[in-house]
């Protein structure tokens, strides 16, 4: 006797043993075990209605060819009580095909509602994963926009510190070069002179280092030449000091 997945207590169905077994076995597959147990106890059961139906139909089949084999020899009493019996059974095979496509037609319905169900919570997820995803790439986008933002404001920054640097470069080694020769000609000038031999000796080497300190450092003057002044002069080039 093949064995029943649907039970029925009190007109209701209830899954058996089975049913539940198979539904975990198929879980991690799907992942939706409460709907594809329903799903798939819908089928076994539309499978078995129609099977008993059609064993009805042989065994009804049967009877009725035993019933005609018998009337050919029964008397009018029994042909009449054959009748009625012929009717019972009829009737009995009309109520329970009515009963079995009532019983399909709630099947269908409850593995329709089932599907829809199945289909809603994927698209569902789909739709929470799509934003999910969109969420993030904007998150990525945006701090990847930032951080360009950031390091090319820090290039230009980085560019315009440079260019300076350069420019004052240039001009510091234009005015020392430009310095220097104007204290070589002044030491020339002033060492023709006896009498402004010796101030040009101590002067000029200072005026010169707090002039490039002007120019270089962007040195106050007056704190240049006080510094330049301040430091040790080294003696004039090899001559004795007379006595006084």
């Amino acid at each position: 006797m093949r064995t029943e997945l649907v039970r029925y207590d009190g007109g209701a169905p209830s899954f058996t043993v089975t049913v539940v077994e198979f539904a975990g076995a198929i879980e991690p597959l799907l992942g939706l075990s409460g709907l594809v147990a329903k799903v798939m106890a819908s089928r076994v059961e539309a499978e078995r209605i129609k099977a008993t139906a059609a064993r009805d139909r042989q065994q009804h089949e049967r009877a009725m060819t035993g019933m005609r084999q018998q009337a050919t020899a029964a008397d009018r009493h029994s042909r009449r009580m054959y009748q009625a019996k012929k009717a019972e059974i009829a009737a009995a095979e009309r109520a329970d095909v009515r009963r079995g496509e009532i019983e399909l037609s709630r099947l269908e319905r409850d593995f329709d509602a089932a599907l829809c169900a199945i289909k809603v919570e994927g698209a569902v997820r789909r739709h929470e994963a799509d934003r999910r995803f969109a969420t993030e790439m904007h998150r990525i986008d945006s701090a990847l926009q930032a951080e360009m933002a950031r390091l090319a404001d820090r290039r230009r920054r980085d560019q315009q510190s440079f260019a300076l640097a350069r420019q004052r470069l240039r001009l510091a080694e234009k005015a020392r070069s430009d310095i220097g020769k104007a204290m070589s000609e002044a030491t020339r000038m002033m060492r023709g002179r006896s009498r402004f031999a010796e101030i040009a000796a101590l002067t000029v080497p200072a005026l010169s280092q707090a002039m490039a300190a002007v120019v270089t450092r962007q040195q106050d003057g007056t704190v240049a030449v006080l510094d330049a002044l301040c430091l040790p002069q080294r003696p004039m080039g090899g001559g004795k000091q007379s006595r006084g």
